[in-house]
């Protein structure tokens, strides 16, 4: 395991690092929703209405509301997250408001299933977040790259990040996801 969570949630805090990797500090005062739509199962197990005012750590760490804030927030979930109370912080709280989690597809199972993430900003700007784990291979560069944060890359690159880096999934670069995403300034 990856993150202190219950499995199925791993794909979406994965997926809220990358969105905190490419944004930045702040990045989750930015946001005005965050919709998220996962197997029913999954969203019946992790995003109820008790799992958006979680009592405990053992609750926090089940709670789809709260793993994705912290990740926005702190771009990963650690343990520190659960042993600090973090489900009971004012900021926590605000951005688990504004998550929503929706059920997609028909798996009835426990298995994790497709999982998808929409990110609105307070700009009008959205940005869809691939959900996937492990993240195979995929860097903050490449998260840059699609959303077009040209800024952030440029701090990236100084930083040593590697511009031929391909993802393991569709074997593409951050150019490519640029490109795909017709990020022109980017490319």
């Amino acid at each position: 395991k990856m993150y202190p969570a219950q499995c199925a949630l791993h794909p979406l805090i994965a997926a809220a690092g990358l969105v905190h990797a490419a944004g930045g500090p702040g990045t989750a005062a930015r946001i005005v929703r965050v919709v998220v739509r996962a197997s029913r199962r999954t969203v019946e197990r992790t995003a109820d209405k008790a799992k958006y005012a979680p009592s405990g750590a053992e609750a926090a760490d089940h709670s789809l509301p709260f793993c994705v804030a912290v990740a926005l927030m702190d771009g990963t979930l650690t343990p520190s997250a659960l042993a600090s109370g973090r489900w009971k912080d004012r900021e926590t709280l605000s951005l688990m408001e504004r998550i929503v989690a929706l059920p997609i597809g028909a798996a009835a199972g426990y298995e994790v299933g497709p999982q998808e993430m929409e990110v609105r900003y307070v700009d009008g700007t959205a940005e869809n977040v691939s959900c996937h784990y492990p993240p195979d291979g995929e860097t903050p560069l490449m998260a840059v790259a699609r959303s077009g944060k040209v800024d952030a890359a440029k701090l990236l690159i100084e930083a040593g990040a590697d511009v031929n880096a391909k993802e393991a999934w569709g074997g593409q670069s951050a150019l490519m996801w640029a490109a795909a995403q017709r990020q022109a300034e980017m490319v």
